[in-house]
């Protein structure tokens, strides 16, 4: 797992091919709602098909998952 920032962390694991990949954000406060919507555009960036993409199958999920 790879950790970036001080105030916000970000946290990326899995591998890429393996059966998942994820991010955690964590220090978020409460009051900053994130939705599936705010990350889509991101996500898009590297579906099958794009430009630096490899011609993998699989269909990209992003479901959040609130954690405390």
């Amino acid at each position: 797992m790879n950790t970036f920032g001080q105030y916000f962390k970000v946290s990326i694991f899995g591998e890429s091919h393996g059966p998942a990949i994820g991010v955690v954000l964590d220090g978020v406060p409460e009051n900053i709602p994130l939705e599936e919507e705010d990350f889509a555009a991101d996500i898009a960036r590297r579906a099958p098909g794009a430009v630096g993409t490899t011609p993998r199958r699989e269909a990209d999920a992003r479901p959040i998952s609130p954690r405390s």
